[in-house]
């Protein structure tokens, strides 16, 4: 695929942009559960390598909570496109 701007140093397309990951802001939401997840699957490794039943259900039940909250939160999410100046 050939896409032309047409020739050098004729006013038009100066700069092409992507919308990324990082044009997305995270919310309170996101970084609780993901701090949260990363305790539960800690109480669950703990769990496991103790042998303590009480820490495995606890961690587990935590991480997949937690993992639900993440997918209903998870949304359509819009970014603000801006033009430049002409």
């Amino acid at each position: 695929m050939n896409i032309s701007y047409g020739p050098p140093g004729a006013r038009g397309v100066t700069q092409l942009m992507a919308v990324g990951a990082d044009d997305i802001e995270h919310t309170a939401t996101d970084r609780a559960v993901k701090v949260g997840s990363l305790i539960g699957l800690a109480v669950l490794g703990y769990g496991l390598v103790a042998k303590h039943k009480c820490a495995k259900t606890l961690g587990l039940g935590a991480v997949v909570a937690l993992l639900g909250v993440r997918m209903a939160s998870s949304g359509h999410r819009t970014v603000e496109l801006t033009r430049p100046a002409t």
